[in-house]
């Protein structure tokens, strides 16, 4: 059974900017196995690139035991990170249209669908991210970029090759917009829940 988003996503929707530097947002709970310390390790390593310059926004709920080695990856990529914490529906919703690129490297034991990816794509983003649990059943779009979980070094190259197709993906990143509202959105989920009942 397929998530759905909350159509206040898009209507209205935010008018999205071209960016001079690439925005990458990680929107999820800031926990180990969601793939955030390997996202700021490949991010550091990115840094580190002769003139590769991005932003990159952090919204969730940092797992306990793993907040003093975040904010220490955190001060290395200085000013170029914004930190929000709990980001309720507005924020998110800022973030989304803000962001160029989703990223979830999960490599989470108990995942299925994350809603946060669709709601990636519904607002217009790049997604990168793994095939861990149901993530392949929804990883079908132009606009998805496969990485590798728990690897760094892959994750980096992931990110920078979504950087470099960026913008060449604009007429992808509409099609991909398009028909993950439409496959999503909550019609769909609840003539799914009726066909399974009737079929009962």
């Amino acid at each position: 059974m397929e998530n759905f988003y909350d159509p206040a996503l898009i209507n209205p929707p935010f008018e999205r900017n071209t960016h001079k530097v690439p925005h990458f947002l990680f929107l999820s709970n800031l926990m180990l196995g969601k793939g955030i310390l390997e996202f700021l390790d490949a991010l550091i390593l990115l840094k580190n690139r002769d003139g590769f310059e991005f932003k990159v926004s952090i919204a969730g709920n940092i797992e306990k035991g793993i907040g003093d080695i975040l904010n220490q990856k955190v001060k290395v990529l200085g000013d170029s990170v914004y930190f929000f914490g709990i980001a309720g529906f507005q924020k998110k919703k800022e973030l989304l249209y803000w962001s160029d690129i989703f990223v979830l490297p999960t490599w989470y034991i108990m995942e299925g669908q994350p809603l946060s990816i669709i709601e990636a794509y519904v607002t217009g983003n790049i997604v990168v991210s793994t095939h861990q649990g149901g993530i392949k059943d929804i990883s079908s779009y132009p606009t998805f970029f496969k990485t590798e979980t728990q690897n760094v070094q892959v994750l980096s190259m992931s990110l920078l090759d979504a950087v470099l197709q960026l913008p060449s993906l604009k007429q992808q990143i509409v099609e991909t917009q398009r028909a993950a509202r439409k496959r999503f959105e909550s019609t769909c989920f609840v003539d799914n829940i009726y066909e399974i009942l009737k079929g009962k």
